[in-house]
């Protein structure tokens, strides 16, 4: 069954699971940096989708929040992908019935 799924581990680190199970789609966690510079940050991470690898400075901002992005960006890169795919299955009908009025 395709479906994702959050698993929060803590405050500051959660899994964004899917879409198959056992997948793990990305992972957020809060980089504590280096105490003397300060550049502590929020990191996702993903193999699988392009958008969903981004960083915010802004650490008092909730887990919440950064979960929430994170599913905004996965719906643009899944409606990218969609696009794509009926472009490409265009393509193929188109040259499937240009074939065919060609043999006929």
């Amino acid at each position: 069954m395709y479906r994702f799924y959050w698993e929060k581990i803590d405050e500051e680190h959660a899994l964004l699971m899917g879409p198959e199970d056992g997948d793990v789609a990305a992972v957020v966690v809060m980089d504590p940096g280096d105490p003397e510079l300060m550049d502590s940050e929020w990191r996702v991470m993903s193999q699988s989708y392009r958008l969903l690898n981004f960083r915010e400075e802004d650490t008092s901002i909730p887990l919440e929040r950064i979960q929430r992005r994170t599913i905004i960006l996965l719906g643009q890169e899944l409606h990218g992908r969609k696009k794509d795919l009926e472009d490409a299955m265009s393509s193929v009908l188109s040259m499937l019935f240009g074939e065919a009025e060609e043999g006929a």
